[in-house]
């Protein structure tokens, strides 16, 4: 809906250059009267309705089937829906997955904690070109004016 209203705005202020988010459907939008902020308001607030109205979703059927343990199935058949409007799935079976039993989470939590008792490696700072050794002595508060 938004976007709708921005592709009218856009349309209006920019010219046909602009960016649009639907540059497919611009030619049903609707075009304000005149270039005045009010009518290009109007016309955007009308292209918000407008997409409200006729957004429509459809999704094929979609079928997913776990054959662990237990067989379970969840069907959803094709869907035309409004905005709004939620598919309702079709659930044959419920199944309860023990995730801390298959990621080992307990091994890897004591892992974790093992890990962070340990101090972390020592870095030895590199020896960098400010240093006396790297600059031999050399100042350049210890040169005098020239000649």
């Amino acid at each position: 809906m938004a976007a709708a209203a921005y592709d009218v705005a856009a349309r209006a202020l920019r010219g046909p250059d602009a960016i649009l988010n639907f540059p497919g459907s611009i030619s049903s939008r609707p075009v304000p009267a005149s270039s005045s902020p009010s009518d290009i308001r109007a016309a955007a607030a009308a292209a918000a309705l407008q997409a409200q109205s006729t957004h429509v979703v459809t999704a094929p059927a979609i079928t997913v089937l776990d054959s662990s343990e237990g067989e379970s199935s969840v069907t959803v058949s094709n869907v035309s829906a409004t905005t709004g409007d939620i598919p309702v799935l079709e659930e044959h079976r419920q199944e309860f997955i023990d995730e801390e039993e298959m990621l080992n989470m307990p091994q890897f939590l004591m892992n974790m904690a093992e890990g962070m008792m340990m101090s972390p490696p020592r870095l030895n700072p590199a020896t960098s070109d400010d240093s006396a050794e790297a600059s031999g002595g050399d100042s350049l508060w210890n040169y005098g004016p020239g000649p």
